[in-house]
């Protein structure tokens, strides 16, 4: 259903049909949604997924679904090619009024 709907998005942008809808949210509530959805894939492959909660206000406006859908994608990625029983790491740092995320194993 993924590839689906990224097939569909492609062809949106192709066409000049895309359209955001921009709301206020916390960007570390839209990675934990997207840990959630991914966790199917995270218990069968035996991989810890370490997020620390923030210690600052990361209330930002952006595209909720479509900003979901790249750490869907970015979290299934390094799942797929990272080894068993490892741990991937997600972090988002406050740098210079602006929100750096990160991710890696």
């Amino acid at each position: 259903m993924t590839l689906l709907d990224n097939l569909l998005d492609l062809s949106k942008l192709e066409s000049e049909g895309f359209k955001y809808t921009f709301k206020k949210e916390k960007l570390s509530k839209c990675i934990e949604n997207a840990i959630k959805d991914m966790s199917g894939l995270i218990t069968s492959k035996n991989i810890k997924i370490s997020f620390k909660k923030l210690k600052f206000d990361d209330t930002m406006e952006f595209d909720v679904s479509k900003l979901l859908q790249v750490f869907r994608n970015l979290l299934s990625n390094a799942i797929k090619y990272a080894p068993e029983k490892s741990i991937i790491t997600l972090s988002v740092i406050d740098k210079n009024q602006s929100l750096l995320f990160s991710i890696s194993d």
